[in-house]
């Protein structure tokens, strides 16, 4: 699908190559300055596709509905506004779309596959069953749908099959960059973890695509929470931020490995970045943590303290993590984080 206003032109040349070498906001600046882009479903596309990369799939959606407007019926806008819908959780209309793509072409099996994700997220496990079987029957070669059908298993409460789904997942090896991720995420969820392979497979994915956020999100992860390596995981985070500057969880990591390290005026940095957004209760946790690290100041203290209140409000379950968090120990014998763990105890009826 071409990925810019006019093919062959100057203009569609260099909006190609900067979609191909992740440089998604030139993506965008090309196609706005393009003139007549706004009845061009390709620039549609070409800006659809930029803002899916950069995380921000509201834009994204927004983008491909005037594509998909101006071409009704064509198979690669329906799909990647599929992909964009199931983004912001709009998991029926993903399916939706992804069915319209299967009308006009029933062997696309990336579409699918997507739409078994898609059914899945909705609630729909036997449906999304019986589209993870076609795939595998077509001799499809990702190899990431044997871990997607041991969740659909698990959903309709068959175990037996859904540990033979994992198994044969992780016996094959992956034939591409999202299976190399699947593959390492199912390392992950071993008793006890696979750490180390689990790296591999990541590492694997992020060779085979080097714009695979997801990649280098899982290398970040692995990094710092399984093998202690905050330094290689700061590198991971730097090249998820790089690829996509508004993906506010992983900056609200970034900052927490910032400050672990000791970095605490670039920790401070990514935190105030984090908080000019409206932060959900995982994120502002995490922001309360690196106030915590920072903070052997008393302004730093009272921040710690503020946002991890603020969390609280928005999910009070995260009060769990508190007493054990190492990266709250600065705040362990402080008057007012105990009294804001005893209000939370008696909140939750956990005494």
């Amino acid at each position: 699908v071409p990925a810019a206003p006019r093919p062959g032109t100057d203009t569609a040349d260099r909006a190609r190559a900067a979609l191909a070498a992740g440089r998604y906001r030139e993506v965008l600046s090309l196609v706005r300055a393009e003139p007549g882009t706004e009845r061009n479903p390709a620039a549609w596309l070409a800006r659809g596709l930029a803002h899916l990369r950069l995380n921000e799939p509201f834009d994204a959606v927004r983008c491909l509905d005037v594509a998909v407007a101006l071409a009704p019926g064509r198979e690669a806008l329906l799909f990647h506004r599929g992909v964009a819908l199931h983004a912001t959780k709009r998991y029926a209309e993903a399916a939706a779309d992804f069915a319209a793509v299967l009308e006009r072409a029933p062997d696309d099996q990336d579409a699918r596959f997507n739409r078994a994700l898609a059914l899945l997220e909705a609630g729909d496990a036997r449906g999304a069953l019986a589209e993870l079987d076609r795939v595998e029957r077509s001799g499809a070669r990702f190899t990431r749908v044997y871990f997607v059908r041991a969740q659909a298993r698990r959903a309709t409460d068959d175990t037996a099959g859904a540990n033979a789904d994992a198994k044969r997942g992780l016996e094959l090896e992956p034939t591409d960059a999202v299976s190399w991720v699947a593959r390492g995420r199912a390392r992950l969820s071993q008793v006890p973890p696979d750490a180390p392979g689990a790296h591999a497979d990541f590492e694997a994915a992020s060779a085979a695509d080097p714009l695979l956020v997801s990649a280098w999100e899982n290398l970040a992860e692995v990094r710092a929470g399984y093998l202690n390596r905050p330094v290689e995981a700061l590198a991971a985070l730097d090249r998820v931020l790089e690829l996509a500057p508004n993906a506010l969880g992983q900056r609200a990591g970034r900052a927490v490995v910032r400050a672990r390290l000791g970095r605490t005026d670039a920790a401070r940095a990514d935190a105030e970045l984090c908080l000019r957004s409206d932060c959900d209760a995982l994120t502002l946790y995490q922001l309360g943590c690196v106030y915590a690290l920072t903070g052997r100041a008393p302004a730093d203290r009272a921040r710690a303290l503020e946002l991890l209140r603020a969390a609280l409000r928005k999910d009070a379950n995260w009060a769990k993590h508190m007493p054990t968090d190492p990266d709250l120990k600065n705040l362990a014998n402080d008057a007012d984080f105990l009294k804001l763990m005893s209000a939370v105890h008696v909140l939750t009826g956990d005494r």
